[in-house]
């Protein structure tokens, strides 16, 4: 799991062979004012754009992935993450239509503010669109879905 300002994003270009893909979109494209929804890089890397109200710990759960890797960049507000390593967590049935495996287990917490980004790899679980200080809030974050 990685967890930076969007300022330092160049610095990861070399932790996998689509991210350089990601980073070229990312210096071509204004995030900030993308449409709302699925857009299409390149090579199986795509993106999701959304705008939602944070929300909390009971209404969602813990994930990880097996097919992509996760870039989540919060463009706009503030929001809690849960984080977890999926081996020390109870697994529950693979959804392989939605790539998702749900977790249980005990999270620890980060926020994430507008202007940084996280990464999640396979193992990393993650728990995300929670509310700061219990105040429900409206966030704009993409969602980079990029190949393992």
């Amino acid at each position: 799991m990685i967890l930076d300002k969007m300022e330092n994003f160049q610095n990861y270009a070399g932790i996998h062979r689509h991210f350089n893909a990601v980073l070229n979109f990312m210096k071509i494209t204004d995030i900030r004012n993308l449409s709302i929804g699925k857009h299409e890089i390149s090579n199986g890397i795509f993106l999701i754009s959304n705008i939602y109200k944070t929300v909390t710990e009971a209404e969602t759960f813990m994930e990880c992935h097996r097919k992509y890797i996760d870039i989540q960049i919060m463009v706009k507000g503030s929001e809690m993450m849960g984080i977890c390593n999926r081996d020390l967590c109870r697994q529950s049935e693979y959804n392989d239509a939605e790539d998702y495996l749900k977790l249980e287990g005990e999270p620890d917490f980060i926020t994430v503010r507008e202007g940084f980004f996280t990464v999640f790899f396979p193992q990393d679980g993650h728990m995300p669109q929670l509310m700061v200080k219990e105040k429900p809030e409206e966030v704009r974050k993409i969602v980079v879905k990029m190949p393992v």
